[in-house]
């Protein structure tokens, strides 16, 4: 979440009463790069800090808020009938369309720009509807609501479908770092 009422964004991490505020990387291919290691290694990298690295682990739980950038609204995500969200986005799989989205809507090359992940994420958020990544996410989350275009829908929504996560665990590491996207 990016707070108006600041000037600057976030660019340290709470590493408990020890360590104490530790700077960080915020550049958003760190934190792409942050949570594929939470997804795919269940492990938390410490690839975000910029210098001093902490010891143990009481900085994971503020690493994990600056990675989800949740904002309180919307709640659009519905939970399935096992209670978890159905991912819409994976930044890796679905990197070639993030690209030419940022590129359509806003200009931004995202190959030769640095940029906050907070950053980042707000705009990712704020694609327009006419954007590829929009409306590919749109497919993923659809529900039925208008039996005249179900069939169509459904296609959509099995072609656009996320890959199945191997195991529970690999999403529920998803969901938290990508329900707020």
């Amino acid at each position: 979440m990016i707070d108006l009422r600041r000037k600057n964004l976030p660019c340290e991490l709470w590493c408990g009463e020890r360590e104490g505020w530790l700077a960080i990387q915020t550049d958003y291919r760190v934190w792409l790069e942050f949570d594929r290691s939470l997804r795919e290694d269940h492990m938390a990298s410490y690839c975000v800090f910029a210098d001093a690295v902490p010891a143990g682990t009481d900085w994971i739980p503020s690493a994990l808020e600056f990675l989800q950038a949740k904002n309180a609204t919307p709640h659009m995500e519905e939970a399935t009938d096992d209670g978890l969200q159905t991912p819409t986005l994976d930044p890796i799989l679905d990197g070639s369309y993030i690209y030419a989205s940022f590129l359509q809507a806003y200009g931004i090359d995202l190959l030769q720009t640095d940029m906050h992940w907070h950053v980042f994420c707000a705009l990712l958020v704020s694609l327009p509807q006419e954007t590829m990544i929009s409306r590919i996410r749109s497919y993923r989350s659809w529900q039925k609501s208008n039996r005249k275009h179900e069939d169509a829908m459904l296609e959509l929504r099995r072609i656009w479908a996320l890959p199945a996560p191997e195991d529970s665990e690999t999403l529920a590491w998803q969901q938290a770092a990508f329900g707020a996207l």
